[in-house]
């Protein structure tokens, strides 16, 4: 999924900010723009946070 979301053109409308890692951790390093631009994303939409992990019980698609 990573790196067909990598090479997705600018502009697309896949919303790639719900994708997170198997642990409900996003996958870019804390602290990097995307990370923040992916973390807003997803909390402007509803999805909790415990730290930096998010309640999957609560947010995963079924």
């Amino acid at each position: 999924v990573g790196r067909l979301l990598k090479v997705m053109p600018e502009g697309s409308s896949i919303p790639w900010h719900r994708v997170v890692n198997s642990q409900g951790k996003i996958s870019f390093p804390e602290g990097s723009n995307k990370h923040f631009e992916q973390r807003q994303k997803l909390l402007s939409e509803g999805v909790t946070f415990n730290k930096a992990k998010i309640n999957m019980r609560l947010h995963q698609w079924d």
